[in-house]
């Protein structure tokens, strides 16, 4: 009956300290869950901040673009207008 009474103390202190891990287990899964979104915010953030730049590239390219099509045209009439003076001396 000694032999018993020791095993199931031995026992129950052994539970008492599973569930104390368990606690800080618990703890320790909520802290990184709590990480773990914050990450997938940041990467939310990030990503809506590199699709953003890219459409501002891509406007400024489109803009910068019509500029240049612009000068070309411009460039071009200039050319006519010179071509068809000299073609009239």
């Amino acid at each position: 009956e000694g032999d018993f009474v020791r095993e199931l103390k031995i026992a129950e202190k052994d539970a008492i300290h599973m569930e104390e891990e368990l606690v800080e287990i618990r703890k320790e899964r909520e802290n990184l869950l709590a990480n773990l979104v914050e990450a997938e915010k940041q990467i939310m953030f990030w990503e809506r901040k590199i699709q953003l730049a890219k459409e501002m590239k891509s406007a400024v390219d489109s803009e910068t673009g019509q500029g240049e099509i612009r000068a070309m045209k411009s460039e071009i009439h200039r050319m006519q207008v010179r071509y068809d003076q000299l073609l009239r001396r």
